[in-house]
């Protein structure tokens, strides 16, 4: 598991895939990921929302990214879990970790 930050995005590469994570509007992350080292050149939007500047720590085993009152964590068998205001509310669940 590899953590590292590129344009005010975190991200994850894990064996074959790589997940990023960037501030989208306020209060809101956007999530990505592909099979592929890389993401498909483009964003795939309809609209942008406003600029935001996510806070990202890449320090120990857990990787973080902190938009307003969002945050989302990255651990090192790769679960995603999100946040608000400290409080968890989503975990992502996948039965055989690697």
């Amino acid at each position: 598991m590899k953590f590292y930050t590129e344009e005010n995005a975190l991200i994850v590469h894990s064996g074959h895939e790589t997940l990023r994570i960037e501030p989208w509007g306020q209060d809101s992350l956007r999530v990505r990921a592909t099979l592929n080292p890389e993401l498909e050149p483009g964003d795939w939007i309809l609209t942008r929302p406003e600029a935001a500047r996510a806070d990202i720590d890449l320090e120990g085993p857990v990787a973080r990214i902190t938009n307003g009152h969002l945050q989302a964590r990255v651990g090192e068998a790769g679960v995603l879990t999100f946040y608000k205001d400290g409080r968890q509310i989503l975990h992502e669940f996948r039965r055989n970790y690697n």
